[in-house]
């Protein structure tokens, strides 16, 4: 594995430290110091499975159940998982993909937690609509998508949300990228912005950035900025 490779699963493991700041019993079972070890156990994944790029899921679950929902806070389960990364069509990246949108509001969403009920409830209505990403929406706001970040361009304002949506890795590049060339507005976004926007696109670290230029039945977006092409 390359220096790009310890660099993503370090941030893997500091984005399960966000996620569980929000579930402290739990905290300082999988070890704060450890984050050698975990990383070393995943480069070991990483070369079993023999593959230019891949997948890494870092879980951590409250261990056995105790008479049903209980669980022992200092006994947790964590375990790495290695797997093949699924590609999308290389269409998507140069004319641009298709979302639909959801009215939901993910529960904590600032944790990356296993409850992907409602994505993947949705996935044969996402495939028979002939789009890549669901876009979460709740009481006129667009929040994120199913497995994504989601953002516009309004001129030369980049604009994304940030209350209600989880902080991707990808996210946190793209904001980094475009600091001093944009101005960048983290911020709740209503959804009737989306028809007056210049482009849009979303970020999740297995795919990078695709453009969008089709939300639901609304075609709106022309692929014209340079952060589209990273």
């Amino acid at each position: 594995a390359n220096q790009s490779s310890h660099s993503e699963l370090i941030d893997a493991l500091q984005s399960l430290g966000y996620s569980l700041s929000d579930i402290r019993p739990l905290l300082n079972q999988v070890g704060e110091g450890e984050t050698g070890d975990k990383l070393k156990i995943a480069l070991k994944l990483l070369a079993k499975l023999d593959e230019s790029e891949a997948v890494i899921r870092i879980v951590l679950t409250g261990g056995e159940a105790i008479h049903g929902i209980g669980f022992n806070p200092r006994r947790p389960t964590f375990f790495i998982i290695a797997e093949k990364i699924f590609k999308i069509a290389p269409r998507n990246y140069k004319l641009g993909a298709k979302l639909i949108t959801f009215e939901y509001r993910r529960e904590s969403p600032r944790v990356k937690h296993l409850n992907y009920r409602e994505a993947a409830r949705l996935q044969k209505i996402k495939k028979k609509a002939g789009a890549i990403e669901i876009l979460y929406v709740s009481s006129g706001f667009v929040y994120e998508g199913a497995t994504s970040n989601f953002f516009i361009f309004r001129g030369n304002r980049l604009i994304t949300p940030k209350d209600g949506a989880l902080m991707g890795g990808t996210r946190g590049l793209v904001l980094k990228l475009a600091r001093g060339k944009f101005k960048i507005e983290e911020r709740p976004v209503k959804f009737f912005e989306l028809k007056s926007a210049d482009e849009a696109f979303i970020t999740l670290t297995t795919k990078e950035i695709i453009p969008v230029t089709k939300i639901n039945n609304f075609k709106m977006y022309k692929i014209k900025n340079e952060l589209t092409f990273l």
